[in-house]
């Protein structure tokens, strides 16, 4: 398991739980994914555009609303964009690829930013990873999710997963978490938000709600 999620996460997410206005997860996420190619074919990166839940969003932008209108610009929300950056870097950006049965986290982002509209806050960023992937004639997996599932990411349902220019023939099916038993909802409801990582049996469970793209290039 891993250490409690560093604000501004974990300061929203127990805010909201105080209010009872989520149980675990305590944070919604909607992904939008590029994979990024390089001339040869190679997966070098991929770049997100996550969408959070209202509720989180209208926490987590209070304070940098520079002209107090309820609109924060991109400039404003810059700052917000690197406490997110260093917050997701303890987790990997909860974003990993399986290739050959290996799996490759990506380095630090290299571009990010936060936009707020309609009540929502969407963060932008690219990650790359240390050396191409060479993924021709193989398959792979692309996993964006928290394995804790203190945060449930999910693909979007319009234009989940672009493959960028330079790919190969390649075909993506979608992997979506699957809906957990009762039993166990009920468990993960009970763990406060200043908890961000879950009891071994419940872990075991949560691992497997895995939000992933499985690419098959020829």
């Amino acid at each position: 398991m891993r250490a409690s999620m560093p604000r501004n996460f974990i300061m929203v997410a127990a805010m909201l739980a105080s209010s009872a206005a989520l149980a675990h997860p305590h944070i919604l996420v909607k992904a939008k994914t590029a994979i990024i190619f390089n001339a040869q074919g190679d997966v070098t990166g991929v770049t997100h555009i996550w969408d959070f839940d209202k509720a989180f969003s209208a926490f987590a932008v209070q304070g940098y609303d520079s002209r107090h209108d309820g609109r924060p610009t991109r400039a404003d929300l810059q700052p917000l964009a690197k406490i997110n950056m260093n917050s997701l870097s303890y987790y990997k950006y909860f974003t990993s690829l399986v290739l050959d049965g290996k799996t490759f986290n990506p380095g630090k982002p290299t571009d990010f930013f936060d936009t707020f509209s309609n009540d929502t806050l969407e963060i932008h960023f690219t990650l790359n990873f240390a050396k191409p992937l060479a993924v021709k004639g193989k398959a792979f997996s692309l996993r964006v999710y928290d394995p804790e599932y203190f945060a449930a990411v999910s693909f979007a349902k319009s234009d989940p997963v672009k493959l960028g220019e330079g790919h190969p023939d390649c075909d993506v099916t979608l992997h979506r978490p699957g809906q957990l038993a009762p039993a166990v909802a009920a468990k993960l409801a009970a763990i406060p938000a200043s908890q961000h990582d879950v009891p071994a049996d419940l872990f075991a469970v949560t691992n497997l709600l895995i939000n992933s793209a499985e690419v098959a290039c020829k």
